[in-house]
């Protein structure tokens, strides 16, 4: 792409990306919420962008 081009894309977010520990069943498991996937091409550009998942 060139410089100001837009396109859309998808990206596959490991499972493991929102997992955490649930202290009452003693187990790894997806934790629902919002989240902000962050997008640069280093972090410090990854401010520049970012996008808002919502895990039920």
């Amino acid at each position: 792409m060139k410089a100001g081009e837009r396109q859309m894309v998808s990206i596959d977010l490991p499972r493991k990306s929102f997992e955490g520990w649930d202290a009452q069943t003693n187990t790894i498991r997806v934790v629902p919420g919002k989240y902000l996937v962050f997008v640069g091409g280093s972090s410090v550009d990854a401010a520049k962008a970012q996008v808002e998942v919502k895990i039920k």
